[in-house]
């Protein structure tokens, strides 16, 4: 279920704090993700769908590392358990993110990059609430004052 969410005055600002820094992290993410499709895909001419994979590991991978020091608050988790559920909720993005390329490039014939970056943005969505409900809690990495936990 995803949150109902009906107007930004819904959030609180510690939510649309770290929306804007999950925002941020997920943007480099992208950037990262789409800049390595591109290499893969185009320039050396891997199948876009092992593009697809490739990249968006290279991704998660940033953005974990991001969304734990600088989004999230860690310690709700071991960091084992919170690095596995991070992969698992990416194998899901993951799925989602070739099931919408296979869709939009492989069926629909609309261009490869195009095709990437709108699939990048709802899985970027998909990413942004698994993360904050399953895996680091509520809250954001500098409005807890919790102390930070390294495991």
């Amino acid at each position: 279920m995803l949150p109902k969410i009906t107007t930004m005055r819904s959030l609180d600002k510690a939510q649309m704090l770290q929306f804007g820094k999950y925002f941020i992290a997920g943007g480099c993410a992208a950037l990262i993700e789409w800049m390595v499709f591109w290499l893969f895909s185009s320039w050396l001419q891997v199948f876009y769908l092992f593009s697809v994979a490739i990249a968006f590991i290279v991704a998660t991978t940033v953005n974990y590392f991001l969304s734990a020091f600088f989004v999230f608050v860690r310690g709700k988790h071991r960091r084992g358990v919170e690095t596995l559920l991070v992969f698992l909720v990416s194998a899901v993005g993951l799925g989602l993110n070739s099931l919408l390329m296979w869709l939009l490039h492989g069926k629909i014939g609309i261009l490869a990059m195009p095709s990437k970056i709108v699939s990048t943005g709802i899985v970027f969505l998909w990413n942004y609430y698994s993360r904050h409900k399953f895996i680091f809690g509520s809250t954001s990495a500098q409005s807890d004052q919790r102390p930070r936990t390294r495991h």
